[in-house]
């Protein structure tokens, strides 16, 4: 069924660049490191500068990460991959919003590229977009305009060649928009009426040689392929989803799946395959769905892990449930492939390792000692987890 007409790239040995890793799959080479933690393992913990949901990033030796205070003031931190040490850290400003209770100041991903890292953050009304050197010097800063939404700002910059994109949809008009990486100046922006607001970051897949963005859209657009130099929507399926979209697309070969949903959970999850000639829209997906965390696919086999704390695995090939299975807690974390292994962790602060199969297997249960809603990172042999207050790395 996935036929092998694109390459979706598995994190490189020393990067994780965006939210989600490369191309915002989730995948990561195996690490030679325990299912179950003890105080041993770990290379290293640090105190961040503040709390937050959005996930680490890795380029070389250093790793960068937001965090927020209470009043609004939101940091982009840079740490020593080897040791923790905080190389520099910068105040991006900031002030009180309205959000959702369980949203953040700092919710969002940077992004980082082999010379800047890229960040975004809201403040009363407004969405910034800011450029700064692997050491910590500002480069450029940007206010993309207004925006207004339900429970605050959550999407995530993605590069792209030489431009650092952002979605933004919100009720009174949604985009996806471009910018130079080098200078903050606007390439183009895909504008949209999406009705409603959304929250998901863009996935990207390499078609016929050819980047793309997959946007991931609540309602009126569903999913859609733009095309990166130009903006231009390439294609999409026929209708769009009755709800709002938090999670990301997943890629999985040709096919890219995405989820909509409400606050009461997931709704559905609809299956494209996406050709160099089109987008065909395949089955749709209604049971066990999450709203918030992103799932990740091992070949044929999709895993989803349910913001109640339900995991599930599907053989994409037949749409067959191979198992459901309750894991226990809450997540807004999406789960990360590690080799033949899937990291899962909760709200409540508990690392679950499972085995990636067609048989449910928990493999060893970690307490990280408080709660966390940010998706891990892997890079150069380490694996990095963001809790609340603090950031952890457990190394082979």
């Amino acid at each position: 069924m996935l036929a092998l007409l694109m390459v979706v790239s598995t994190a490189m040995a020393d990067e994780w660049p965006r939210f989600r890793g490369p191309n915002g799959a989730g995948i990561a080479p195996a690490l030679a490191i325990p299912d179950r933690w003890t105080p041993d393992d770990f290379a290293w913990q640090v105190d961040l500068a503040g709390s937050g949901h959005g996930s680490p990033v890795v380029h070389g030796d250093q790793l960068f990460v937001t965090s927020g205070s209470e009043s609004g003031q939101v940091y982009l931190e840079a740490y020593a991959v080897d040791s923790g040490k905080r190389t520099w850290q910068q105040s991006l400003g900031g002030a009180p919003f309205r959000k959702h209770q369980l949203n953040a100041v700092a919710s969002s991903t940077p992004a980082v590229d082999d010379k800047q890292v890229y960040v975004t953050y809201y403040r009363p009304g407004h969405v910034q977009l800011a450029a700064y050197t692997h050491a910590g010097k500002p480069v450029w800063e940007i206010d993309l305009g207004e925006f207004t939404c339900q429970h605050g700002f959550s999407a995530s910059p993605i590069v792209i060649d030489d431009l650092v994109c952002l979605q933004g949809d919100n009720p009174k008009q949604g985009y996806l928009a471009a910018f130079d990486c080098s200078t903050g100046k606007q390439r183009w922006q895909a504008t949209r009426d999406t009705g409603k607001e959304a929250y998901s970051t863009p996935a990207t897949m390499t078609l016929a040689n050819d980047k793309q963005v997959i946007v991931n859209s609540s309602q009126v657009e569903g999913i859609t392929v733009i095309d990166p130099a130009t903006g231009d929507k390439l294609w999409q399926p026929p209708q769009g989803f009755p709800e709002r979209t938090v999670g990301s697309p997943v890629v999985a070969g040709d096919v890219v799946l995405a989820a909509c949903g409400s606050g009461g959970g997931g709704k559905l999850m609809t299956a494209c395959r996406i050709t160099p000639t089109g987008c065909e829209q395949l089955y749709t997906l209604t049971k066990n769905i999450p709203y918030v965390p992103t799932g990740v696919a091992m070949g044929d086999l999709l895993f989803l892990i349910h913001d109640r704390g339900t995991m599930s695995c599907i053989d994409l090939s037949t749409q067959e449930t191979l198992w459901v299975k309750r894991l226990g807690g809450g997540y807004y974390c999406s789960p990360i492939l590690l080799g033949d292994r899937i990291l899962c962790v909760s709200m409540e602060g508990e690392a679950i390792m499972l085995s990636a199969g067609r048989e449910f297997q928990v493999l060893g249960r970690t307490d990280l000692g408080e709660g966390t809603e940010a998706t891990p990172a892997v890079a150069d042999g380490r694996l990095f987890i963001r809790t609340s207050s603090k950031l952890f790395c457990v190394a082979e």
